[in-house]
This record gives C-alpha cells, structure tokens and sequence, in this order.
C-alpha cells in the first residue's frame, strides 16, 4: 500500500514528527504503526504530516516502538486508552 503522507505534507520537521516517521519506518505500514499506536490511520497521517499536534503519550509509545526496533510495542494501546 502507498505510503498517503508525502514530502509536500512534511513541511515541519518536529522530534515527534521525525520519531513518528522512524516509527513508521520501523514497522513498515501506516496500518501496522496506527494499530501500534491504538490511533486511526488517518489521524496518524495527520500527526506525520504536522497538521495535528500528536499527543504526548503517542511521542513515547512511537519512542518505544523505535527504541525496541519494533520487536516489543509497548503500552501504546493502553497509554492511548488511558486517557479517554
């Protein structure tokens, strides 16, 4: 499947931003990180692009997912979950 965030979208160049493309990168899918970030795709591809400001937890969770090499996804279900 093709990627929907592109270079014109990038245009802010964030720690959270980039943690959320190496993220991306790390699990090879906006599905498989959006699954991984408990998050819709689409607000996903609102974050990458900087369009939405991701939440703070979602920064962590996508921290985790890089720092782990995507082997063991963290918390981020519960993380997202808790905050409801």
């Amino acid at each position: 499947m093709r990627s929907r965030v592109n270079s014109q979208t990038m245009a802010k160049d964030t720690a959270t931003i980039r943690t959320l493309r190496r993220a991306l990168a790390t699990l090879g899918s906006e599905e498989r990180l959006a699954a991984a970030l408990n998050c819709s795709p689409l607000e996903l591809v609102r974050w990458i692009s900087g369009e939405k400001p991701a939440p703070g937890e979602i920064f962590i969770a996508a921290l985790d997912i890089v720092a782990n090499m995507g082997h063991h996804l963290p918390m981020a279900g519960s993380a997202r979950r808790a905050r409801v």
